[in-house]
């Protein structure tokens, strides 16, 4: 009897238990939710700054320098094209356009690229199929000869043959840098590739010398030879200079 009235009481007990309602907190809801409402504010904050962070640090605006015979304009067109692509891309479009040699870029914070543009200089003229134009030391054409770029000792170069080779732009860079280091150099007024033959023309004395391109730059003293021999009668009365295999001088009337 004892043992069934125990049961009884423990089957009314766990009855009890499991009908009694627990009462919840509104403030743990309410906690979480303002939690939620301040990291969506923060995040859209974040989104929105990074946003105009980003837009503001991209190039807009250009400062360019160093212009003189370049197109600004062409140079603008190229960096409003290219102005969200890696520098490296942007310097590779630049370096082709005319008159362009080399280009430095730097960012200014927080949205303009400087552009400082280092122009070709022309150190010589090349007259090809009946036109002049302006070439640089490595004798690549800058740009159709005008008169306001004439120096005194521009040397004219021509070219036998249709066509302006790689060979040939390599010859007149390599005679230029062996002239540069004379002064009669403004005594040369021009200078015929035929091959490896060269026909110089002298303006003082007005005389035409011709010079294997091999033993150019050993005798091109010879020039200078010839130079102080001006005033003489036979280097007057002679019109070709023509050297020997033992770099004997040789004049004559004509070819």
């Amino acid at each position: 009897m004892q043992d069934y009235k125990y049961l009884l009481e423990r089957q009314i007990g766990e009855e009890i238990v499991e009908h009694k309602k627990v009462k919840r907190s509104p403030k743990k809801f309410l906690y979480i939710f303002l939690v939620f409402i301040i990291l969506s504010i923060i995040g859209g904050g974040f989104y929105i700054y990074k946003k105009k962070k980003i837009k503001m640090f991209k190039i807009s605006k250009f400062e360019i320098v160093g212009i003189e015979n370049s197109s600004k304009d062409k140079i603008l067109n190229i960096l409003n094209k290219n102005k969200n692509k890696p520098l490296k891309d942007i310097y590779e479009k630049l370096v082709k356009v005319k008159w362009v040699d080399d280009v430095i870029l730097r960012r200014k914070f927080p949205s303009m690229l400087v552009v400082k543009v280092i122009e070709k200089e022309p150190e010589s003229l090349l007259q090809f199929h009946g036109k002049l134009y302006l070439i640089d030391k490595n004798g690549e054409i800058i740009d159709k000869y005008e008169s306001r770029f004439y120096r005194r000792d521009f040397i004219i170069f021509q070219i036998k043959g249709d066509k302006l080779t790689k060979e040939n732009k390599e010859k007149i860079s390599q005679i230029l840098e062996v002239l540069k280091g004379y002064s009669f150099i403004k005594d040369i007024s021009d200078i015929t590739i035929n091959g490896d033959e060269l026909n110089i023309i002298l303006t003082e004395p007005r005389l035409k010398l011709f010079i294997s391109m091999e033993n150019f730059k050993n005798e091109i003293y010879k020039i200078n030879i010839l130079k102080r021999l001006a005033d003489t009668e036979d280097v007057k009365k002679s019109a070709v200079a023509k050297l020997d295999y033992k770099n004997r001088i040789y004049l004559s009337r004509s070819e």
